[in-house]
């Protein structure tokens, strides 16, 4: 016997909520390097990244690991037109994106730097994205626990 799709979608829907709405649960601060396929040059970026699921949508938070030393912070997410995000670490002040556009906002520089710090020494930040319109899409706290040992480790063994 086969099941409907809209019993299935309603199953999976479910059991995604459940899945996300764990207080216990703790977000894993993971690194990963993309490379070049079929060139011998070695790595393209690399990432030390979280990944989160909030209801249906899915979002990426990750500083870029580059070459020169400028880590950028960046938020992917669904398709939608972000057009704000904001990050709170512990009691600091929030620091707003430099630039949103559809499904990815991202900070400048100095205020990349700034969220590094503030990460590598925090306990947990309060990501705020908006959509079109100023709808909020995400407003969740999420632990920094293990991201400075993911970050260090990962940058001395680039050296």
């Amino acid at each position: 016997m086969k099941r409907s799709d809209p019993l299935l979608a309603c199953l999976l829907a479910l059991f995604a909520l459940h899945g996300s709405a764990r207080a216990d649960e703790h977000e894993v601060w993971m690194f990963q390097c993309m490379s070049n396929e079929g060139e011998n040059e070695g790595p393209e970026f690399c990432t030390t990244e979280l990944f989160m699921t909030v209801g249906l949508r899915d979002f990426l938070i990750y500083f870029v690991h580059n070459k020169n030393g400028k880590n950028p912070l960046v938020l992917t997410g669904p398709e939608d037109e972000f057009s704000g995000l904001a990050i709170q670490v512990d009691d600091r002040k929030p620091l707003k994106a430099g630039k949103c556009e559809t499904g990815m906002c991202y900070f400048d520089l100095k205020n990349s730097s700034t969220l590094l710090k503030q990460f590598k020494k925090g306990r947990a930040a309060r990501i705020s994205v908006t959509a079109r319109g100023s709808k909020l899409i995400l407003d969740k706290t999420i632990s920094l626990s293990g991201f400075s040992r993911i970050y260090d480790s990962f940058r001395q063994r680039r050296r």
